[in-house]
């Protein structure tokens, strides 16, 4: 790799962490306003698919034109996108639950421990699968 690419890989991952933890702090907080605001009423699952629904539409246009820089098929990408999102996403609909009401977690503690694995998942699938594009595109 050379002294260019190589910066730019550097870049790359620098944007994706800066853009990862905006959008963390937007899928916690939109986790923790709606579990704040239906006071509980909303099973923890639900709260965490409109959470998903909001944070994830925020990332894909932050990761498309500030961490990735890509042009070209939206759809495409969007689909990519969010089927990168299905793998952490099912895992965290079974975690929470049990650590919520079984290991007595707070709702809260357990969403943003869960977090940290989301992060690495989606870096990976997104950097290579998401918004990768062929050398010559």
């Amino acid at each position: 790799m050379n002294t260019a690419a190589r910066k730019e890989s550097i870049a790359e991952k620098i944007r994706f962490l800066l853009v990862g933890g905006f959008n963390t702090v937007v899928g916690i907080g939109s986790f923790s306003a709606i579990q704040f605001l239906t006071d509980g009423a909303l099973h923890e699952v639900v709260v965490l698919l409109l959470s998903h629904a909001i944070s994830s539409s925020v990332a894909f246009v932050l990761h498309r034109w500030v961490v990735f820089r890509v042009s070209g098929p939206i759809l495409m990408d969007w689909v990519r996108f969010q089927s990168v999102y299905v793998l952490p996403l099912s895992i965290n609909a079974i975690v929470l639950p049990l650590l919520v009401r079984v290991a007595g977690v707070n709702v809260y503690l357990a969403q943003v421990m869960f977090t940290c694995v989301a992060v690495v998942i989606s870096y990976l699938g997104h950097k290579h699968f998401s918004f990768r594009r062929s050398p010559d595109a």
